[in-house]
């Protein structure tokens, strides 16, 4: 094929070919639109579901060390916040 062959079925450049056809996604578009908007939706009430009982739960836990410390703790129970120490690893004899 030669320039003007490819300019000739192009058309000249600035010229405007109007096309009256209207493409649409259609039905399935639609469908899979909506399903995967509908999916997040979903998933973002699953995630503050999620995060609400987490934070339910650490107020609990916030109340109950609040009223551990209230009551006192007494003095022959190991407090359970603190990380316990590790022995030394024995050395290893050297070849």
């Amino acid at each position: 094929m030669n320039l003007l062959s490819i300019l000739a079925e192009t058309g000249a450049p600035g010229e405007v070919i109007i096309d009256d056809t209207w493409y649409s996604p259609g039905v399935v578009g639609f469908v899979a639109t909506f399903s995967m908007g509908a999916a997040a939706v979903l998933i973002v009430f699953d995630l503050v579901r999620r995060v609400r009982r987490v934070r339910y739960r650490a107020e609990i836990a916030e109340k109950l060390d609040l009223e551990q410390m209230e009551k006192g703790l007494q003095s022959d129970s190991p407090d359970l916040r603190i990380k316990p120490e590790r022995p030394a690893p024995p050395e290893r004899p050297q070849r």
